[in-house]
């Protein structure tokens, strides 16, 4: 499979909501995470065909990050990028792509397919965010339309293993997941299968001898850590990976599937992207994933991250913010303090239930 990153197609015409996505490239560059300096190093003159080192000592800076994000979209500079988002906003150029992808996302399958039935090749074009239409795609009308319209289910952006299907279980979107899986499963590792509830797929991840497959192992570049998101140290020890398969099962509900990911020696309250099996399936209103992991011993004031925006936070927080009453409900009713507070805001669920 081939990963494609580039060029991207410009996500929207207003400038403010690329400076967090830039100021953010600048700052895990200098921290020196991986794919951070590799974007650098392909975009930006002063880093080409220097060393890891040498970029983290060269200080990226806002300007390096805005001409990584110029050269992505085809642009020679970020003024040029500058220019094109003003004529758009001043009605002095169009660019269908705009409006195909928000119409994606918001799942207006009747104004996709009239984008599509205009320009056909929408339909595999990367935005901004890195996304491809498919990813985008939060309900599964849409990203059927898409697939029967020629979307590429396994095109990886933008890292290895990023495909839609991986995005839709990182977000839980089980039913997408499903109807994406029915074209392929790709990148078909472990965390995938659990992500499914695949049965017969979660037994091949095995060896005759109890070991993980090779391929139980592969693609799992994206979200390891996907850039834009939080920093943590990723591995490939078989506790990390069984530990990572029981979050998927966990964020869409696999009860089975996290079971045998126990009898295979996860961790009930085992880490991967700075988060816990309880806390997705708590933040996507899995009430009886929440029930079997409490049952199995989960800590239901443990900890963890949700992006950028949830630091520290319990599985309450998490339920407060979505302003889901029932999980609310079921975790105080199942123990959970609500006097905690989070270390980002310091805030309490209550603080986070109003905000």
């Amino acid at each position: 499979m081939t990963v494609k990153t580039a060029p991207l197609r410009v996500y929207t015409d207003d400038l403010e909501f690329f400076s967090g996505y830039i100021e953010k490239l600048a700052e895990e560059a200098r921290a020196g995470l991986p794919e951070a300096l590799r974007r650098m190093r392909d975009h930006v003159s002063r880093f080409r065909g220097v060393s890891d080192d040498a970029i983290i000592a060269g200080e990226p800076a806002v300007a390096d990050a805005q001409q990584v994000y110029a050269a992505e979209h085809g642009f020679g500079d970020w003024a040029s990028m500058v220019d094109y988002a003003e004529q758009i906003s001043n009605g002095k150029r169009e660019d269908p792509y705009i409006d195909f992808i928000h119409k994606v996302e918001a799942g207006d399958t009747h104004a996709v397919s009239d984008h599509l039935d205009r320009d056909a090749s929408l339909v595999n074009a990367i935005a901004s965010t890195h996304n491809a239409p498919l990813h985008s795609a939060g309900n599964k009308e849409v990203a059927a339309l898409l697939l029967e319209r020629g979307a590429d289910a396994e095109l990886e952006t933008p890292l290895a293993g990023g495909t839609a299907l991986m995005h839709a279980l990182i977000w839980g979107w089980a039913d997408v997941a499903e109807v994406i899986a029915a074209h392929s499963n790709y990148p078909s590792n472990l965390r995938v299968a659990a992500g499914l509830g695949d049965s017969a797929m979660l037994e091949s991840m095995w060896t005759g001898r109890g070991q993980l497959t090779a391929e139980a192992r592969d693609k799992r570049d994206y979200y390891r850590p996907n850039h834009g998101w939080f920093p943590w140290e990723p591995g490939d020890s078989d506790q990390e990976i069984l530990d990572e398969a029981l979050i998927f099962a966990a964020i869409s509900g696999r009860i089975e599937a996290a079971d045998r990911m126990l009898e295979r020696g996860a961790s009930i309250d085992g880490r991967a992207y700075n988060t816990t099996a309880l806390l997705r399936a708590a933040w996507r209103g899995r009430i009886p994933m929440v029930d079997w992991l409490l049952d199995h011993g989960a800590d239901i004031h443990g900890t963890g991250w949700l992006g950028g925006h949830a630091k520290s936070v319990t599985a309450l927080h998490l339920a407060a913010g979505n302003g889901d009453m029932a999980m609310i409900e079921h975790l105080l009713d199942r123990g959970a303090d609500p006097t905690l507070t989070d270390e980002l805001y310091d805030g309490r669920p209550e603080g986070w239930a109003n905000n």
